[in-house]
Parts: structure tokens; C-alpha cells; sequence
């Protein structure tokens, strides 16, 4: 089925992007998202009522609607025009934030490393910022048979093709020297890692984080930041950048430090939108005692 899509569906949306204004493209494909989103919540389900991290501050249950796919359908269909996001119709439908220390980084040739979370539609956020005139690539784990092929159809179509769009596991040489040649290096901050820190947050809730993202920043002297991407309905997204770490931060032996500074950036975020927070990023929250089980969201 993937190799299907990537053979009629993807050229079918691009044609339609290109003889359609945006929000006729948008219109047009909006049925086609409620169809899939329906089908999806016939055979699956909507999932039951959960309740969240203590650190989130609401007592309240977070709860799905029928058609509690249509958002992700939805704003998936810009991943078939990523070559595109730069031009104004598009690029005017995300509102950018923080991004200006980025730039500055790399007009002066400092190497930028940001972490992501499994938050809204994560994987457009190198797409977007690409847009935005950074190369960036994500850095994932397995090989690249473990992407579908409609996944890795859609990776020839980005900006700045000469730049890889995603490294993997054995691909970390490579990586750093796209890092060090101006490119931000984009990794998840939510993934179970043998060398991580468990960050105490408010109300007792433990998170634990991975370390690999703020290494890499000591080690090449590199601008770490957060970056999530918020999905705002109809096509229209807010990208936001968080504050860098401190530069006294990114040294060896304060690890736990700048990985609470990234988690300060982005915990208003999850608290006011919590319906966007992806599974693999609850699994890393847990109750106050250390040795307890991942924080179960059903």
C-alpha cells in the first residue's frame, strides 16, 4: 500500500497544490482526510478517557473525539510538498518563533543541535525549518529500510536536496559532519537511552531524558535548543524555537542542568496542549519513586 501511495497519491496531491490556490488544495483534500480519519475510528476505536502526567497540572481527563485522527490526517498532507514550504502561500501558514538565534549561529558558522519531542506533527518539523533556510536532518535510530518507501519518496523532495534529510545508527560520522558544515542536527529527547537523566519535575513526576543531544552540543560547541511544531487546525501551524541553553551549561558534569533547561522550554507547551503529545513522549513520564513503571496514558 505504501508503494501504491507513493506512486498515485503523491504526484495526484502535488499536481493538485500546483493549479489549486492553497485553500482550494486544502478544501479539496480536507474529504479525504474526514474519510480516513472515519475508517480509522470505525476499526480501531476512539480511545478511552486518560489521565495525565501530575506535572501537567489538570486533574481534568484528556479526552479524544470521534474523529480524533482528523488532525494528524490532516496535516500530513503537507509532507507530500516539501519542497514547497518556503514560498509565501505556504510559509505564511506557519507562524515561526525563535528561530533568529539559529540563524545568527549559522551566519557565524557555530554548529546548531535541537532537540524534539513526540509532540503535533513532529516529523514535519525539518521540513519546516527548512523552509525557514536551515537544512536540518533528523538523526533516528535502525536503518533505512525500517522508513516506508512513501516515507522515503517524500525525502527526495525536500529543500536543500544536497543535505541528507534523516541519519541513522551507523551514519553518525556522516552526521557530524553535516553538523559541523552548518546543519542543524535534529534528535528526540523522549527515547529510551542507555545514557540518560531522570529530571524531577513539579508535583513529584519524573521524566527520564536522553543525553545524546546535549553530548553532542558539548562536545562540538554547538547551539542546543527545542523545537516543537503545534498543529492549529486548517493548515496552519506554530513552530516554536526555545530559548538555548546557556553556554555555562554545556559542559561535562551538568548534563542534568541543560536537560532541565529544555524540558523548561517545552512543559507549558505540553501542559496547554496535551491532546498533541504522542504516546512515545507520555511513556517517558513516571510517578515520584525512581524505579516505578513509565507513566501508563490509558
Amino acid at each position: 500500500m505504501s508503494q501504491v501511495r507513493a506512486r498515485l497519491f503523491l504526484p495526484m496531491l502535488r499536481g493538485l497544490d500546483r493549479v489549486l490556490p492553497v485553500n482550494a488544495f486544502c478544501g479539496a483534500v480536507r474529504s479525504f482526510a474526514m474519510v480516513r480519519a472515519g475508517i480509522h475510528g470505525l476499526i480501531k476505536g476512539v480511545p478511552s478517557p486518560r489521565r495525565l502526567p501530575a506535572c501537567f497540572e489538570s486533574e481534568e481527563l484528556l479526552r479524544h473525539r470521534h474523529l480524533y485522527r482528523l488532525d494528524t490526517y490532516e496535516s500530513r498532507i503537507v509532507q507530500a510538498i516539501p519542497d514547497r514550504l518556503h514560498e509565501a502561500r505556504w510559509l505564511d501558514r506557519c507562524q515561526i518563533s525563535g528561530i533568529e538565534p539559529l540563524l545568527r549561529a549559522k551566519a557565524q558558522g557555530r554548529p546548531v543541535v535541537i532537540g524534539f519531542f513526540h509532540f503535533g506533527p513532529y516529523e514535519q518539523l525539518r521540513s519546516w525549518i527548512r523552509a525557514a533556510g536551515l537544512p536540518a536532518s533528523f538523526h533516528v535510530g535502525g536503518a533505512p529500510t525500517i522508513r516506508s518507501k512513501l516515507a522515503r519518496a517524500k525525502d527526495r523532495l525536500a529543500l536543500f536536496p544536497e543535505v541528507p534529510t534523516v541519519f541513522y545508527d551507523r551514519q553518525l560520522g556522516p552526521a557530524i559532519r553535516s553538523l559541523k558544515a552548518g546543519n542543524p542536527l535534529m534528535l528526540a529527547l523522549d527515547q529510551p537511552a542507555m545514557r540518560r537523566v531522570d529530571l524531577v519535575l513539579p508535583r513529584g513526576t519524573r521524566f527520564e531524558m536522553p543525553t545524546a543531544a546535549i553530548r553532542l552540543a558539548v562536545r562540538h560547541h554547538a547551539l542546543l535548543v527545542t523545537a516543537n511544531l503545534l498543529y492549529l487546525g486548517r493548515w496552519r501551524f506554530r513552530l516554536d524555537i526555545g530559548e538555548p541553553v546557556p553556554h555555562e551549561l554545556l559542559t561535562k558534569g551538568r548534563e542534568r542542568e541543560a536537560a532541565m533547561h529544555l524540558m523548561e522550554q517545552v512543559l507549558p507547551i505540553f501542559r496547554k496542549h496535551p491532546e498533541q503529545c504522542r504516546k512515545e513522549l507520555f511513556l517517558r513520564f513516571r510517578d515520584d519513586s525512581p524505579s516505578s513503571a513509565p507513566f501508563d496514558p490509558t
